[in-house]
């Protein structure tokens, strides 16, 4: 045995990975003690003579046409996973990437380097996990933007708002004084005007960003409510179409915040003069479809707009469980379903 030799056998033993030489038939010639033990085996021989009784080797995948052809073409796989089954029974998670070893002109050998999947989960169960946790991190980081909005609406109206109406009490006093000339009091009119407007704009914006309307009216009627103030304020004509659902409270406040923002993107960029809300209950859970006669926008426009405009709106309903579909053939449709699990 040559030095090179030697070194490559002492690497193959003492490999923190496990390491197998496989013939192109599939026969299994050797396997390092990592491997070995990894399965639970006591040596080489049981190892081995317990995959060669096996009418269906575990092994036998590496002369599969897939498999043979990335060899013959690479001389090795992509990292790929595997599922084995241990002495004992139970199954071993692992990672597999095959190499062609040729020894000499005539000895081909597999030689493949399997490496344990910590704690027994495949990528695709470590990928679910770290989205379910994804989504429950989202999922409060919701319901704390939900309580920044109520403190939020509550300062507007207890602070900003108090002190407006106070300051127009002031001025309409100042008006009544008859001290005070024509200029003075058509500068007082138009600021006691402005006062008006900046308290009604505080009214409606805190109204916005409570969601006690949601939760005490439920959904229907809170659309509704909305929904006339704000064909009220942008004289864009709104149908309503709402069925009676019952929702999570969670999922009902969703829907509504997505209502809120697709009126609010339909005010300001659609140019539209009809929309229609459709609310229902379908076979399998809740529809909600909103729909305009604006410009639409273009595919490029689209990706633009969903990440500043619709992200929020995707976000919510991914939050309940839902799906959301944006399309702009002729105005903009947005369609959200929610499951019956999700929504009740």
């Amino acid at each position: 045995m040559t030095g090179l030799e030697k070194i490559n056998k002492i690497l193959f033993k003492s490999n923190r990975d496990g390491i197998i030489r496989v013939a192109p038939d599939g026969q299994i010639l050797e396997a390092n003690p990592t491997l070995i033990g990894m399965l639970g085996y006591e040596c080489q021989d049981e190892f081995i003579g317990s995959n060669k009784k096996s009418s269906n080797s575990e092994w036998q995948y590496i002369t599969e046409a897939s498999v043979k052809e990335q060899l013959r073409l690479q001389g090795y796989t992509r990292e790929h996973e595997r599922v084995y089954t241990k002495k004992n029974g139970t199954k071993l998670q692992a990672r597999v990437q095959l190499w062609m070893v040729s020894l000499n002109s005539d000895t081909t050998e597999i030689w493949g380097i399997i490496r344990k999947i910590g704690r027994h989960l495949s990528t695709r169960e470590r990928l679910n996990l770290s989205l379910e946790q994804l989504k429950k991190r989202n999922l409060i980081l919701l319901e704390a933007r939900e309580k920044e909005r109520k403190i939020l609406a509550t300062n507007i109206h207890d602070e900003v708002g108090q002190s407006m109406t106070a300051l127009r009490l002031e001025l309409e006093l100042l008006k009544q004084k008859e001290t005070c000339r024509e200029y003075c009091y058509e500068k007082l009119n138009r600021m006691i005007g402005i006062s008006n407007e900046v308290i009604q704009n505080i009214q409606r914006i805190s109204g916005e960003l409570r969601q006690d309307m949601v939760y005490v009216l439920g959904l229907k009627a809170a659309i509704e409510q909305y929904g006339k103030e704000w064909q009220e304020r942008t004289g864009i004509q709104l149908s309503l179409f709402l069925e009676n659902c019952r929702i999570k409270p969670n999922t009902a406040l969703a829907l509504f915040r997505i209502v809120q923002e697709a009126l609010t993107n339909v005010a300001r960029h659609a140019n539209a003069k009809r929309t229609c809300i459709r609310l229902r209950k379908e076979r399998h859970g809740i529809l909600l479809q909103i729909a305009d006669d604006g410009v639409g926008m273009s595919k490029d426009k689209l990706s633009e707009y969903q990440s500043i405009g619709l992200l929020g709106m995707r976000e919510r309903a991914e939050m309940c469980g839902g799906d959301i579909r944006i399309s702009s053939d002729s105005g903009t449709q947005i369609e959200v379903k929610v499951r019956f699990n999700q929504s009740i």
